[in-house]
């Protein structure tokens, strides 16, 4: 199935910013959360459809209301029912689902239907009936997307990697983000005291507030330039920040998206402040 808005179909198709429909609305509430360790996935659904015909064959069961779940990484890619409308609750194994997973509500004929019409077709259509194959598509929502990786349910740190350049001298740092890990690129000198101020915990939340801190706010940016940027640092990101209310990744400010991600290490720092200072 195919749902760009430059699709022809050979009949009606209520749809987002196409008007083949005069008022009709198909529109489909998501929520969707992972349970600890990645076992399992539950996508909660509840669908609101307001063009008499096709709620009349969705009653007869001759149209079908189905969520499409599409993961390309896993190759899952499974229609499953949506009921009458009232809200649905569907489990699928978290072995199923990695990277990126689409979400697309759709309705479609399960069975021959002849001479379908409405009142509510747009003026081209107005007056004329179609004949629908089971299979058919006579309608889908607003495709939603999110990222299942399992380094989501281990601290944002486990992302970020040191990496010890040859040849580089003195403290200057450098962040690269071509592959799975944000990758902090640091001289030798520079490595040995980074590690050594991993093994203390008073040094560590002066390394989140300054090295990672520094480094998360870059791949952030690079999110919101390349928002369609899929490698796992990414994906864990944008994953982290679906589950942290009103924070829109492509539009809240990065240094505010690395603090709300990091849990404020400001506030860690200032009570190792006090804690040492007492």
């Amino acid at each position: 199935m195919r749902f760009e808005d430059q699709v022809i179909y050979p009949h009606p198709v209520l749809r987002p910013d196409v008007e083949d429909y005069k008022d009709g609305d198909f529109e489909v509430i998501l929520m969707y959360w992972a349970s600890p360790e990645h076992s399992f996935v539950e996508i909660s659904a509840q669908y609101h459809l307001s063009v008499p015909e096709l709620l009349n064959l969705v009653n007869l069961e001759k149209l079908s209301v189905g969520l499409l779940v599409d993961c390309r990484d896993t190759f899952y890619r499974k229609v499953l029912p949506l009921g009458s409308g009232e809200r649905e609750n569907i489990i699928i194994d978290g072995g199923q689902l990695h990277g990126k997973v689409e979400l697309v509500p759709i309705i479609y004929a399960v069975t021959q239907i002849s001479a379908f019409t409405s009142q509510d077709f747009a003026e081209e259509f107005k007056g004329l009936q179609f004949d629908l194959e089971p299979g058919d598509l006579v309608a889908y929502g607003e495709p939603e997307e999110f990222y299942l990786e399992r380094e989501f349910f281990k601290p944002l740190e486990s992302i970020i990697s040191l990496s010890t350049i040859e040849g580089k001298t003195g403290f200057q740092w450098d962040v690269s983000l071509d592959e799975d890990q944000i990758k902090i690129e640091v001289s030798q000198e520079l490595s040995q005291y980074i590690q050594s101020a991993r093994n203390l915990s008073s040094h560590r939340v002066i390394l989140i507030n300054s090295l990672y801190f520094s480094a998360l706010q870059t791949a952030v940016c690079f999110v919101q330039r390349e928002p369609n940027i899929e490698v796992k640092w990414a994906n864990v990101i944008r994953q982290k920040c679906l589950y942290i209310p009103g924070l829109d990744i492509l539009k809240e400010e990065p240094h505010l998206i690395a603090q709300r991600l990091l849990e404020f290490p400001i506030e860690r720092l200032s009570k190792s402040v006090l804690d040492g200072n007492s």
